[in-house]
């Protein structure tokens, strides 16, 4: 998959996820409020951020897929991770408002969430996770940051959604602070995932090295290259949903600089074609010693 159709697919994947949020967070409002469901209405603030989040993503695709020029020579892919980070600070900001929020409604009287409080949350937990699946799914193909983030945003709603339908259940059979107790699960979970997003994307903005699997199979590639005696310092760092390394390798010091550069070269295509979302591959080439 080239650079093009993979951010094709992720603004495809976004642009579905703002319509099903578009069309949620209305409902859910309208039954909060309606309903008289301050679980269902912290839901609803927690799927606006949601909406919110998908633009966010949207207009980061369109800034990433921009191709290399004279001041981003590696590209525009570290917008994605940030995008992941705005994520990461929209949802703990929500988490705390919704969990300040339940907190102050225990000093007031609870009325009883009606039916329509209730059906909404289930038609909410059934369109959110599919929502996380199709992203988390698209976000994994492509090596997305930013659409795994906003998969997690959707998980977490429709995690919100099963808190409230068990606060809104209770507060119909008779247990009705069980509904700001519900709003309060709501933000708490909120606040974790928030947390868990901003912890990966500072760790990749502060240059933080890839996966262990993935640098051990460029181990493994680069030892199987003919002429590659040995290599070491081996560096990596993700760009966004793209990976840039650099390494050092070792050949027979009676090579002629040639026929170093052509192994270095067979080496840098080798991890490529192997590893599809390596961005840059820089090779330096030294004579073999033995210690």
């Amino acid at each position: 998959m080239d650079r093009k159709q993979r951010y094709q697919k992720g603004i495809k994947a976004t642009l579905i996820s703002i319509l099903i949020n578009f069309f949620l967070v209305i409902i859910k409002f309208s039954a909060g409020f309606f309903g008289q469901s301050q679980a269902m209405i912290a839901d609803a603030a927690h799927s606006f951020s949601d909406f919110i989040s998908d633009f966010v993503v949207y207009f980061g695709f369109k800034i990433a897929k921009k191709p290399k020029d004279a001041t981003h020579p590696y590209g525009h892919g570290k917008v994605e991770t940030i995008v992941g980070l705005i994520i990461g600070f929209m949802l703990l900001a929500i988490g705390f408002e919704i969990f300040m929020q339940a907190c102050g409604s225990f000093k007031t009287n609870i009325p009883r969430p009606s039916i329509l409080a209730l059906n909404a949350a289930i038609l909410s937990i059934i369109f959110k996770e599919w929502l996380y699946q199709y992203n988390v799914n698209i976000g994994k193909l492509l090596k997305s940051p930013a659409l795994i983030a906003n998969a997690w945003h959707h998980r977490s709603d429709a995690y919100s959604s099963i808190a409230a339908l068990v606060g809104i259940t209770a507060a119909r059979l008779g247990y009705p602070w069980m509904d700001p107790v519900a709003a309060i699960v709501v933000g708490i979970f909120v606040v974790k995932v928030a947390l868990e997003i901003l912890w990966e994307t500072a760790s990749e903005l502060s240059e933080k090295s890839i996966d262990k699997k993935t640098i051990q199979k460029i181990k493994e590639i680069v030892k199987k290259v003919k002429g590659v005696k040995s290599m070491h310092k081996l560096r990596t760092r993700k760009f966004g949903a793209e990976i840039i390394l650099d390494l050092h390798i070792q050949v027979q010091p009676n090579l002629t600089v040639e026929q170093g550069h052509l192994i270095a070269t067979q080496v840098k295509n080798v991890i490529k074609k192997e590893i599809t979302n390596v961005q840059s591959v820089l090779v330096h080439t030294e004579p073999f010693r033995k210690k």
